[in-house]
């Protein structure tokens, strides 16, 4: 049998799977499966309430085992045999398709969809308050796949950027390394894509929503996108039924994978052997053309820099730039500008989608703050919290 089989089986109707990625030395057979059977137990105490959860992550922090039911702010410890919810309040529907991971055993959930928006804001769950708590650095990010990977957040999406969760800060664009290694370039739709990804060991599995097989691999060490190149495999899904796909459990251990349906073993496969099936995005047709290309760049390297040198345009006056809107804040009076009044300085506030608006205006500033750089040392924008108001952000201009 193999991986491909497994994801024409399972993907195609499934909702509610329980997925548990083994981090650690190998949990014993007896103990997943009582973490298994009990979260179905869990499951059940949803539908009952009407409430209809397509994912479950089990989790390890430590010495502490959680399990984090997709689209709610619930967290399940594992004690005494039994999942207890620490999780103190009374609100869910935020962080739908988030991703769930674990750094420094702290629990963290990025991204998602509610509230009729996709955010990629990065939460933490606070064990002493019993709630969450957004990362301020992340608050204007926007959505896509994580993957988490040493100290840090690879996102992969349009304009793929990486979370450095043990500096808190942001790394967007190649001056970054964002995009080097890790370019994301297909056109995908974002929309529930953390919960049809499956983090191993060495390997990301990737499958697109309306499609019941693996679409892609993504490799960890060097970021190497493999596309599925091998035909679909027949099955015949009637045998089993929708109740079972729906309770499946998913065990992930370094880059091996069992899938069960209640006590019947479905399948077991491993991702280094089913790579054999997937052909690099980045295919060898194209490393073909590399030596007329670099013939071609040869022959038009003398002419390209006749070209500059006879249309070279003056360097721009020390308060000049080719940025109006770095122009426009140099000219402010006030030091300091709430969001709403930069937005409008960057003519970007007729934008109506919250998370789009927040990843323009994150660009918008990254490239003035680099124009400044290059001319005073140092970048121009920086974001504070309000000094009336804590709760809230402003922007203060250092010239």
């Amino acid at each position: 049998m193999s991986l491909l089989i497994l994801f024409s089986i399972c993907f195609q109707f499934l909702s509610g799977q329980v997925v548990f990625q083994d981090r650690g030395a190998q949990c014993p057979n007896e103990t997943r499966e009582n973490f298994y059977k009990k979260a179905l137990e869990v499951t059940e105490n949803y539908l009952g309430r009407n409430i209809v959860i397509k994912r479950f992550d089990i989790l390890e922090a430590g010495d502490h085992v959680y399990l984090l039911p997709d689209g709610t702010f619930d967290v399940y410890e594992w004690v005494d045999s039994n999942w207890i919810n620490r999780y103190e309040g009374i609100f869910g529907g935020y962080n739908y398709d988030s991703k769930k991971f674990v750094w420094k055993d702290r629990i963290f959930s990025f991204g998602g969809y509610g509230f009729w928006h996709l955010q990629g804001q990065l939460i933490e769950f606070k064990f002493d308050e019993g709630g969450w708590e957004i990362l301020p650095f992340t608050s204007e990010l926007p959505y896509g796949i994580g993957i988490p990977l040493g100290d840090s957040l690879r996102v992969l999406c349009n304009e793929p950027y990486i979370i450095d969760l043990a500096n808190e800060k942001i790394l967007i664009g190649e001056s970054d390394k964002a995009h080097e290694v890790w370019d994301w370039s297909l056109n995908l739709k974002t929309q529930a894509m953390n919960r049809h990804a499956y983090q191993f060991t060495d390997h990301t599995i990737i499958r697109q929503p309306e499609l019941p097989w693996v679409s892609w691999i993504v490799r960890h060490r060097d970021g190497q996108h493999f596309k599925r190149s091998s035909p679909i495999h027949a099955f015949h899904i009637n045998e089993i039924t929708q109740g079972e796909i729906n309770n499946s459990f998913y065990y992930i251990y370094r880059d091996s994978l069992i899938v069960k349906l209640m006590d019947s073993v479905l399948l077991r496969a491993d991702v280094n052997v089913e790579l054999e099936k997937f052909a690099p995005i980045h295919s060898d047709s194209q490393n073909s053309k590399l030596p007329l290309l670099a013939l071609s760049l040869l022959v038009l390297l003398p002419a390209g820099w006749f070209f500059y040198k006879n249309n070279k345009k003056p360097e721009p006056q020390e308060n000049g730039s080719p940025d109006p809107y770095l122009q426009k804040l140099l000219e402010l009076e006030n030091n300091t500008l709430d969001i709403p009044s930069m937005d409008c300085l960057l003519e970007i506030d007729h934008i109506k989608s919250d998370s789009t608006l927040r990843y323009r205006r994150s660009k918008a500033i990254q490239k003035i703050n680099e124009a400044y750089a290059a001319q005073k040392g140092h970048p121009l924008v920086h974001r504070i919290r309000n000094p009336e108001d804590r709760r809230s952000y402003v922007y203060e201009i250092r010239r």
